[in-house]
């Protein structure tokens, strides 16, 4: 019989899940009054979240002298796996450190050519440092004070009962990763049963945003392995929108075409939005979670400018626009509400990143994790993801899982987000990027 093990990986592009939450506002024009925020006037603040109730991962052996390294090779990760699906039509966004995650997992109990291809896709010459992975999985697994962010990301092991699997491989992933006990499944005789419990898992780590995305026939035999990789986060904007002054405006897909959207708007006087004009295009960072965390909204000037920006997309210039971010002291902003959800398959994706042996079953060598060479190999890798933005947070989520079988002088700046742009949310304790995507039409999902 055909041996294979299959892993799984759930991310936000990998699993996130992005929600700024709150309900559709009634029609009606800005409150009387000051301007939100104005001079004088305190800040509009959302009550408190309620932190949804799920386990902490704690790695055993954080090293945070490693942790810059790992945080560069993710980002770079990112840049590489949005240029690779760009080609696709619609919304986008992926969770880069579900796949960093999900593909150090791998690499664990890869070796040999299998291995050094995973390394030159995560950008390193060698193993990434485990100590430097253990501390950005364990920073990020944190809930803010006041319950103004909660963040989540969780690593399971699902294998096939009965299966040899290397003590020394679950304790890899026990240390680094800190995963879920890994369950024993039964893939061979119970499909049904190991796919309910791996959405099960997906759900309960992903706030209930995500369900239902690993199907039985998915993971039946020959599988003897699934890792899944679920990233979730919740965060409020520092200076919240007010809901009586979103509305229904224009938002202009393309030159050709233009749909209604619910726009929120905030005119800010309190510093607490920051602001570039990089000359093609505009940058606004929206603070959230007390500051430790930012959406990055990326304007094109043109309405058909995204494809130029996206062809550009690079580590260094995202890097370069944060440089030029600077705090005016006034701000007027106007953001569509969106909810997007994404599904994708991986493979082609990891192929394009130079990851090919492992799809390979007579070249793969995870031996690593059963001592065997040409035995096992990856068959399959999706993800699905997640986002809500509306006018008080945020919430994403991603899950992504393989298989493998047998400056501005006196002018106010003002910046209508009303045609496609690029986002990014970013872990600004530590420069991580948690997610990275594109939104075409705010209106693609109708499920509010």
């Amino acid at each position: 019989m055909n041996r294979g093990v299959q892993i799984v990986g759930v991310a936000s592009h990998f699993v996130w899940i992005w929600t700024i939450a709150g309900c559709g506002p009634p029609e009606i024009g800005p409150p009387p009054g000051p301007p939100p925020g104005a001079r004088g006037t305190p800040m509009h603040r959302s009550p408190p979240m309620t932190p949804i109730a799920m386990p902490i991962p704690r790695p055993a052996a954080p090293d945070r002298s490693a942790m810059p390294e790992v945080v560069r090779a993710n980002n770079a990760l990112a840049v590489d796996l949005y240029r690779a699906i760009r080609a696709r039509p619609g919304n986008l966004l992926i969770a880069p450190p579900c796949v960093t995650t999900g593909l150090a997992m791998l690499r664990a109990g890869a070796r040999g050519e299998t291995a050094d291809e995973i390394d030159r896709a995560l950008h390193r010459s060698g193993p990434l440092p485990d100590g430097g992975l253990a501390a950005m999985l364990g920073d990020l697994n944190a809930d803010g004070p006041d319950a103004t962010f909660q963040v989540r990301l969780a690593s399971a092991a699902w294998l096939q009962r009965g299966y040899p699997i290397r003590e020394d491989f679950r304790r890899a992933l026990r240390a680094t990763f800190a995963v879920d006990e890994d369950p024993l499944v039964d893939f061979e005789g119970h499909p049904d049963r190991a796919a309910a419990l791996i959405n099960d898992w997906i759900a309960g780590r992903t706030g209930g945003k995500i369900a239902d995305v690993v199907p039985p026939e998915s993971v039946r035999a020959p599988a003897r392995m699934v890792l899944t990789s679920a990233l979730y986060f919740r965060g409020q904007w520092v200076e919240t929108f007010f809901e009586e002054a979103t509305h229904e405006a224009p938002f202009r897909p393309s030159p050709a075409s233009e749909i209604t959207v619910r726009m929120m708007s905030l005119h800010s006087y309190i510093k607490t939005l920051s602001y570039a004009d990089r000359g093609t295009y505009r940058v606004v960072s929206i603070p959230c979670g007390r500051g430790a965390f930012s959406m990055l909204i990326f304007l094109p000037d043109a309405i058909d400018g995204l494809d130029a920006m996206e062809s550009a997309l690079s580590v260094e210039g995202i890097e370069a626009d944060l440089a030029r971010l600077r705090r005016p002291d006034e701000i007027r902003l106007e953001l569509p509400k969106f909810r997007l959800r994404t599904s994708d398959d991986l493979i082609g994706t990891l192929r394009s990143l130079g990851i090919s042996r492992a799809f390979d079953r007579p070249r793969a060598d995870f031996s690593g994790i059963n001592g065997r060479r040409s035995d096992l190999f990856l068959s399959g890798a999706r993800s699905s993801t997640f986002i809500d933005v509306d006018e008080k947070g945020i919430e994403a989520a991603g899950v992504t899982w393989v298989v493998v079988a047998d400056s501005f002088g006196d002018e106010v700046p003002e910046v209508v987000v009303d045609h496609p742009f690029l986002y990014a949310i970013r872990d600004d304790r530590s420069g991580t990027l948690l997610f990275l995507g594109r939104v075409i039409d705010p209106g693609t999902d109708k499920s509010r």
